[in-house]
């Protein structure tokens, strides 16, 4: 059995725990991507994008959220620690009060299965910027 996470689900990914679903649900190196780059590690679904995909694409998760596997990498507001985690809450979970890194999640087109988990996190510089790490834009219920 495993543990009960938001949104309803108690597996690796929104859709269950084998990644080959993954093309079903967000935009991770998969087959697509392998027939352009034939070295990367990617599972064998197919989704049609090789590189970023329009926002929406995919099912959304059990809170009505898009596109939270894969894409690009999301930077959050925390800042990271290596385990910062291990004594956090259980709810709402943060990183340390400041550090020189903040935390980034989710995966992106670039990346893995393993990557591609909400639960995966990792931590770089602020100004580090590349192809596949952005930021998620949310517009509030009122539409304001």
């Amino acid at each position: 059995m495993g543990i009960r996470l938001p949104g309803g689900s108690t597996t690796l990914y929104q859709h269950g725990s084998n990644p080959e679903g993954l093309a079903g649900v967000g935009n991770v190196a998969d087959g697509t991507a392998k027939g352009k780059f034939s070295g990367w590690n990617a599972i064998s679904a197919s989704n049609g994008f090789v590189f970023t995909a329009p926002v929406g694409r995919f099912r959304p998760n059990g809170f009505g959220r898009h596109d939270l596997h894969g894409n690009v990498l999301e930077w959050c507001s925390d800042w990271y620690g290596e385990d910062s985690y291990g004594s956090a809450s259980e709810s709402d979970p943060r990183g340390p009060s400041e550090d020189s890194f903040r935390v980034f999640r989710g995966g992106s087109w670039f990346d893995s299965a393993r990557v591609c988990r909400s639960a995966f996190r990792d931590g770089h510089d602020p100004s580090f910027r590349n192809r596949f790490l952005g930021f998620r834009m949310a517009l509030s219920p009122s539409g304001e």
